[in-house]
């Protein structure tokens, strides 16, 4: 017996079909429920726009977070900067976050800097002489040669 020869299938009108020709049962169109159908295609068109849309909402969460982040690091920045000088004031700076910025330049000469967060900031020309750096995450910082030397050193 030969396999019969597959072909897409092709939609045929009984009226112009011979009655003595039999066709091969997968192309044959299978009749379904249209009601069952409808509410199929409504339920798979509802769950996938619905988790389009909570994706999306996650997604917007995310890049709204991160910005909230990166503009409240900028205002803590301001904040450390309206507050540099060469006279000795109070520089309260204790658990500021600073990660990724810019303090090169900046007098904080006995700033109290406890529990700041200084991740991957630039400090080369800062002025941290006595400032108070206990339990600040300084990983992947960027500071002053003799900070270095002296926090080996234990002078710091």
């Amino acid at each position: 017996m030969k396999t019969p020869i597959r072909r897409p299938f092709v939609r045929v009108r009984s009226t112009t079909m011979p009655e003595n020709v039999e066709l091969h049962p997968e192309l044959v169109p299978h009749r379904q429920n249209s009601r069952g159908s409808f509410h199929h295609d409504l339920l798979v068109g509802l769950f996938s726009g619905f988790t389009v849309a909570i994706l999306s909402v996650l997604v917007q969460v995310h890049f709204d977070d991160v910005r909230s982040d990166r503009e409240a690091r900028q205002e803590n920045l301001r904040y450390v900067r309206d507050r540099s000088s060469d006279q000795i004031v109070d520089r309260p700076f204790q658990g500021i976050d600073l990660r990724g910025e810019n303090l090169n330049g900046l007098k904080l000469e006995k700033a109290d800097l406890g529990a700041a967060d200084l991740a991957k900031v630039s400090a080369n020309q800062a002025n941290l002489k006595s400032a108070g750096l206990s339990a600040a995450k300084l990983r992947n910082s960027l500071l002053a040669p003799w900070f270095h030397r002296a926090a080996v050193e234990g002078r710091v």
